[in-house]
């Protein structure tokens, strides 16, 4: 979920009967599978052999905007793409966004604004490095194993709005008049509703009139049928007409029902754009997924700033449709609070996994082999850091490795 939606307020968890010595018995049995990040090359090695049965590999992030948690997941990367292991990176950002970006490390365009095309999320400079590795990786040694990158969101993290997903639909389909006439019909509502981030979006959209929604909602439904009855174009162009076409209904979607309905439309429609993306690729070939610990995670998301209640993620809809071939990292960190300054939460999973090492490293958890009290610390939900607050988890479930820093700064 993003930062700005929730952190609005939040409630903290209790976080259940969970004594330190069970804790202590947790670190004992972490202790002997860590791998310390002291040696970057290792634990990148660990991870890749660890995720060598999968097809979509998630990392994710307990905080956004933080150094280290990029500095991983591009060491990661960096990795997989030289050693021919993945052909794909897709974005916690909006899919028609980041075709520009595609563009760029395609090589076929020779600028790129990343804010305006990946948001500030991603506009840091250590995306900005990946971004051009990646384009010296494709126009270079990697040429004939190029990497593209996508964005799985329905549009960039500053602003919400159906017009990106629109006008990359009339680039390929504009011509056809059904398409057209449906384009033109839906303009001025999705330019009324477009706003900064969801809060900003549903507040325009509740403003409509039922007529008008009901129109939005008929519209949406029209261009999806018109993108799939336009046959003149080619297998590429229509399965991209027919992708932007179902984002604006995603979109249409997320603002009828609200951000924590029950469905969770935004991580419905992140799962759907990301699985067409992994659906896409040759056989053999991976993709990697950058995108919030709440997102990647195989379990639902619940506690902290959301409402009561189990909102299922990208992540465990991912999990449910890729099995094994779905493999989650999450990331966690010691030290101060982000937010407060203050020290882990006594009986989080930070806390726990700082009692593991002093120093930052990386712990494998699909296949652990624990029984008694140790199996049942690992699948007990338990808080862990988010953004200002925590959620609740429980880890084994949740990821299939946990990367633990000692301690970050943004």
């Amino acid at each position: 979920m993003h930062r700005r939606i929730l952190t609005l307020g939040f409630l903290l968890l209790p976080s259940g009967p969970l004594g330190a010595q069970s804790d202590s018995g947790f670190a004992a049995w972490a202790g002997t599978r860590a791998v310390p990040l002291a040696s970057p090359a290792r634990a990148v090695r660990a991870l890749d052999s660890a995720a060598a049965d999968a097809r979509l590999i998630a990392v994710g992030e307990s905080v956004h905007d933080v150094p280290r948690f990029m500095e991983l997941r591009f060491d990661l990367l960096q990795h997989l793409v030289r050693n021919r292991r993945a052909t794909a990176l897709v974005l916690e950002s909006g899919l028609p966004e980041a075709v520009a970006v595609d563009e760029y490390v395609r090589g076929r365009r020779d600028t790129v604004d990343f804010a305006a095309h990946l948001g500030s999320g991603y506009n840091g400079p250590i995306v900005r490095r990946a971004m051009a590795w990646l384009r010296a990786w494709n126009l270079g040694e990697g040429k004939a194993h190029p990497v593209s990158v996508y964005g799985a969101d329905i549009s960039i993290g500053d602003g919400r709005s159906m017009l990106p997903a629109m006008d990359g639909l009339h680039a390929i389909a504009g011509t056809d008049p059904r398409v057209a006439a449906v384009l033109d019909s839906l303009r001025p509502l999705a330019t009324r509703v477009a706003g900064q981030w969801w809060n900003a979006a549903i507040r325009n959209y509740g403003a409509l009139t039922a007529g008008e929604k009901a129109r939005l909602t008929t519209l949406t439904t029209d261009l999806v049928s018109a993108s799939r009855a336009w046959r003149a174009g080619t297998a590429e162009q229509r399965a991209w007409a027919e992708r932007f076409a179902l984002i604006v209904q995603q979109d249409e979607v997320m603002l009828r029902n609200g951000p924590f309905s029950a469905e969770n439309p935004r991580d419905a429609a992140m799962t759907a754009n990301t699985r067409w993306i992994v659906d896409r690729l040759p056989s053999g070939e991976r993709a990697v997924l950058w995108a919030h610990n709440a997102h990647v995670q195989r379990v639902a998301i619940e506690g902290g700033p959301v409402p009561p209640g189990e909102f299922p993620s990208m992540g465990q809809r991912l999990a449910r449709e890729l099995g094994e071939a779905y493999f989650a990292i999450g990331t966690s960190y010691g030290g101060p609070s982000l937010d407060s300054a203050s020290a882990p939460r006594a009986g989080s999973v930070d806390a726990a996994l700082a009692g593991v090492s002093p120093s930052s490293y990386l712990l494998p958890l699909r296949d652990a082999s624990a029984g008694g009290a140790l199996k049942s610390w690992l699948h007990a939900e338990r808080p862990m850091r988010f953004e200002v607050g925590h959620l609740t988890v429980p880890l084994a479930d949740a990821f299939d490795a946990v990367v633990h820093f000692d301690r970050v700064s943004r």
